[in-house]
Formats: structure tokens, sequence, C-alpha cells
């Protein structure tokens, strides 16, 4: 999946950005195509010769926010030396695009109720795309002998919720925390886990 790239006389990167600020700032319902129009500087005619309505219009900002981050990730995979570093990579660059992008993410986490069903398929198209990524890295991890066979699809899953839940409190509550950290504690919750194993917690203070 391409993301999206203006080119001379190409409105259609420019309209995406002011969509983005105005979706962000005034909420769906009460964003105006004329709003955005000011905020992209072009005439109200010019959105719909892209796009044909406001549904449309947040469901192409998605899919293309969410296809730049694919793209990330699929270069982090791809140079990763094992299965393991892959998957701390992908985690890496899922935070780093957070924080680059969280005008972005607060619009996603409120606005997704908002699209109609046929858009949302565009949406879900790209994001299996991203689950492919991960999965196929779960499997290499299996062949390779660090993950214990099982579901990759379950893993892909636990690991993407776990992701996003973390990436919900750490961005609107402001976390100081930068991304490198916070991904890396991730990355080994869910790698290593919670519970103390092999004597780690033995001499430790047990009240």
């Amino acid at each position: 999946m391409q993301t999206t790239q203006s080119q001379p006389g190409d409105k259609r990167g420019p309209i995406l950005d002011a969509a983005q600020r105005v979706f962000a700032d005034r909420g769906f319902h009460n964003a105006t195509v004329d709003l955005i129009a000011d905020h992209a500087g072009v005439a109200k005619g010019t959105i719909y010769l892209y796009f044909k309505s406001k549904h449309e219009l947040l469901a192409a900002l998605i899919e293309d926010r969410v296809s730049r981050l694919i793209n990330l990730i699929r270069r982090s995979a791809e140079e990763g030396p094992s299965a393991l570093e892959r998957l701390r990579a992908i985690v890496r660059v899922h935070f780093v695009f957070y924080e680059n992008n969280q005008e972005f993410m607060a619009l996603l986490y409120g606005q997704l109720g908002h699209m109609a069903t046929e858009l949302e398929e565009r949406v879900t198209r790209v994001t299996e795309e991203l689950t492919a990524i991960i999965e196929s890295s779960f499997a290499c991890g299996i062949d390779e002998g660090v993950f214990r066979p099982g579901d990759t699809r379950l893993l892909t899953f636990g690991l993407q919720g776990m992701i996003h839940a973390v990436a919900f409190e750490w961005i609107m509550a402001g976390s100081v925390v930068p991304p490198d950290g916070v991904a890396e504690d991730v990355y080994r919750l869910f790698v290593e886990g919670a519970a103390v194993r092999d004597g780690q917690g033995e001499g430790q203070d047990r009240r």
C-alpha cells in the first residue's frame, strides 16, 4: 500500500493534513468540509474532486497514515537479523510513529466509530496488511525456536492489543517516557512475561 505523496498540483496530501487537524480539533461531527477547505487553502469543490464525502475523507486519512506505519514497519522488519530483533523493531517503530503523529493517534482513538461500514473495509484492508507482517515475524520465531509453537495470529493480536492499550495511555496521559523506553518495556513484557522464573526473584523482600 503506497503512502500519499503530493505531486505538483496534487491537493490530496494538503487536504488530508487539513482534515487531520480539523477532525482532531473539532471532532468528526462538528468538522465541516468548508472548514477543512479553509485549512487546506483550497476551494470546497476541490475536496470533492478527491473525496466523495466527509466519511470517505476520514477513511482515506486513516488508510494513508496506517500505510505509512506499515511501510516503516516493513523496512524495520526486513533489516532485523533475527525474529526477536524484528519483533523488537516492530514494537519500537509503533511508538516512534505514535510520538511523531500524536494528533493523528488521538483522532484515531476517538473517530473510528464514525466510519460507515463500506469505508471500514478500506481501513480493515490496510490493518490486515500490518497484521500479516507481524504474524510473519512470529512464524519465523517459531521456526528459529525462540517462540513456542502456537497460533501466530493469536500472538499477533495479543501484541497489537498490548501496544494499542499502552500507547493510548501513554499518549492521552502525556507521558514523558521516550518512545524507545516504553517500546522496550512493552517488548520485554510480551516476550519475557511478568512472572518471576528461574530464581530471578530469590533474595528479594516479599512482603
